[in-house]
């Protein structure tokens, strides 16, 4: 930055490695060691919780996993410690903001929660964090919860944490580390704005959570009782038992209804297989099945022309499937598109089910009672692994093909449903990030 061409109203402080970051004239620099007391923290594994007690106890892990930078203790369900195991160690009050000192990543470091509506709730800070509370009021409450998400400030973490497989941020290194402070009216103006986009993502994600609920109960319904029947049968399921099924449904094993191909032996990839993009094809491991059983392309692997070519039977069309016979064990994705010229890894089989629909094979095929016959056969073996002969003998339970469709086409529109909430909320999150670069920096002002 060119110190000398600086805005009317802002003013330069120096960063690190010798730059300079631009901030408004009113606002200051102080350290954390400044604005917030350093409360003493637990040191109980996962171990010692339970789910009742009387002192509830803050673990690093749901500070990255669970709350995501709020915890409303009305809402929330927050683990037990026993009592016995938490002497001297100070309770919580609303507003105190923890940190977890601990994590697997750089963009974890210093993930952090602000907590509310503690009433008469007995709360400890534990294992892996670091408790702050702010006590002369210069920093209001909702403001600090986004404290550590600020450029400025996680440079720093990320310059300040230490370890190779696990990041830590010490006590010391986090009272070093400086933040920007807007003038209070600011604080609570910008805290406003930012809360409200907070609350939209929160709702999103309880409708996608919701609709997730409605989604695996109808999947449990239709795949295996399916639409309007009042006639069943009985027929022979795994370990000798029997279940229900309509009756004008069949059993039917994977490759009677669909072919099962998977690159194996010889036809695997040696270093020289490899190339770069716009070099050769396409190819599909279980990388590229997301956890939500969908196609995702995020990450491509590309093979030569004469790799694609040696092997027609696993050139992957529209509405073929993938399935992952190692790694990922089970993920399932559907080819919803054309991709261009594309092939498979050894890690995955491709499914093609000319006959019956694919939109239908794939809905059976990520289903709770394909998933258990998954189990049964992985838990036995050492190393994960699901053969092409174990794929092949999977049974499905198969509906007449107007009554396929007709599944499908019911689970396809609840899918469509969360995937737009998905998308939502995704945009939601990038509109956040970009208005906390902006307020919380002071490149964009709030009116007060």
């Amino acid at each position: 930055m060119n110190v000398e061409n600086i805005r009317k109203g802002y003013k330069i402080v120096k960063f690190l490695f010798g730059e300079y970051y631009e901030m408004p004239d009113s606002w200051q620099i102080k350290t954390f060691g400044e604005l917030f007391e350093f409360l003493k923290t637990g040191t109980n594994s996962r171990d010692d919780l339970s789910e009742d007690g009387d002192v509830h106890y803050i673990h690093y892990g749901d500070i990255h996993v669970k709350w995501h930078g709020l915890l409303d203790c009305n809402t929330e369900k927050i683990p037990f410690v026993d009592k016995t195991k938490i002497r001297d160690l100070p309770f919580l009050k609303d507003g105190d903001l923890i940190i977890a000192d601990a994590s697997e990543d750089h963009e974890g470091s210093g993930s952090s929660i602000l907590l509310k509506n503690i009433k008469n709730r007995r709360i400890v800070s534990g294992l892996h964090t670091i408790a702050l509370r702010n006590t002369d009021g210069n920093v209001y409450p909702e403001f600090a919860r986004y404290l550590t998400s600020i450029k400025f400030v996680k440079r720093q973490i990320v310059a300040y944490v230490t370890g190779i497989s696990v990041f830590g941020l010490s006590k010391n290194n986090l009272k070093k580390i400086r933040t920007p402070l807007p003038t209070m009216a600011e604080q609570q103006k910008i805290a406003t704005l930012l809360s409200n986009v907070d609350s939209l993502i929160n709702q999103t994600q309880k409708i996608i959570e919701q609709t997730q609920r409605l989604r695996k109960g109808l999947m449990q319904q239709l795949l295996t009782k399916g639409i309007g029947h009042t006639k069943f049968k009985k027929v022979s399921w795994y370990f000798g038992k029997d279940i229900e099924i309509p009756e004008d449904w069949e059993i039917k094993y994977l490759n009677e209804i669909a072919e099962v191909k998977g690159r194996v032996g010889w036809k695997g990839y040696t270093q020289e297989d490899f190339v770069e993009k716009g070099q050769g094809a396409i190819s599909l491991g279980a990388n590229n099945i997301s956890k939500e059983n969908r196609l995702d392309l995020t990450e491509l692997t590309y093979v030569t022309w004469l790799k694609y070519d040696e092997s027609p039977e696993i050139q992957v069309s529209k509405s073929n499937i993938i399935l992952a016979q190692r790694g990922s064990i089970g993920k399932v994705a559907i080819i919803n598109h054309e991709l261009g010229k594309t092939t498979i890894n050894p890690n995955v089989v491709l499914i093609k089910s000319p006959k019956y629909g694919s939109d239908f094979l794939y809905y059976a095929l990520i289903s709770v009672y394909v998933g258990k016959q998954m189990s049964s056969i992985t838990s036995s073996t050492t190393i994960p692994l699901l053969t092409q002969g174990q794929i092949n003998k999977f049974k499905i339970l198969i509906p007449p093909l107007n009554e396929q469709q007709k599944i499908a086409s019911i689970l396809s529109n609840v899918d469509s449903q969360i995937y737009k909430q998905q998308e939502y909320k995704s945009k939601l999150k990038s509109l956040k990030k970009g208005l906390m670069q902006k307020l919380l920096t002071g490149q964009i002002r709030v009116k007060v």
